[in-house]
């Protein structure tokens, strides 16, 4: 209970710059620097302008095109653990969320991937979050499904709420049916 009410949802807040955001900005800056640098090496430069200033377009292009490719990724809200269970965007590049009810959820579980503690959920129906929005987006959920044992993750800040407090929040908003259990072994 906070004050006279009772709490309705626990925010896992992002920061200001959720760490996939970053992770996306760099990736695609890193590649699209990547491929101005191939440009540069051609012999296209030299024959379309004399001076570098085609290249410089091209690195200016390529870093506008990584950060209108991430802006999705600031928009939707912080996921929440809510009495109707876990909302959260199912796909980095969504822009809205989706609410995974408690009684849909299987397990969940927390675990260090990289440098970063992820709370993963997987659903009873994962299969049914990984339809739509094209290839791209099926194969690379399915490809994090294999790696890590599901694709729905939600990004847990260090210096965000503790990983007892998640559990215990998860407990008390599905009425004790869903526990954060430890990570399935490789």
């Amino acid at each position: 209970m906070v004050g006279d009410g009772p709490v309705l949802e626990l925010r896992i807040t992002q920061g200001r710059l959720a760490a996939r955001t970053v992770m996306t900005c760099t990736a695609m800056a890193v590649v699209c620097i990547g491929l101005a640098s191939l440009l540069a090496a051609s012999e296209l430069p030299r024959v379309v302008s004399s001076g570098g200033s085609l290249v410089l377009g091209c690195v200016a292009a390529g870093l506008l095109l990584a950060v209108l490719v991430a802006l999705p990724t600031l928009f939707g809200g912080d996921p929440a653990l809510t009495a109707d269970g876990i909302r959260m965007k199912v796909f980095a590049w969504d822009r809205t969320q989706t609410v995974i009810p408690w009684s849909a959820i299987e397990r969940l579980w927390i675990a260090r991937t990289g440098q970063f503690d992820y709370l993963y959920v997987l659903p009873r129906e994962p299969e049914r979050y990984r339809r739509g929005r094209g290839l791209m987006r099926a194969g690379l959920m399915s490809q994090m499904h294999s790696a890590q044992g599901s694709a729905l993750h939600i990004y847990l800040p260090a210096d965000g709420i503790s990983q007892e407090r998640v559990r215990v929040a998860v407990e008390q908003f599905s009425g004790g049916t869903v526990r954060v259990t430890a990570a399935p072994s490789s």
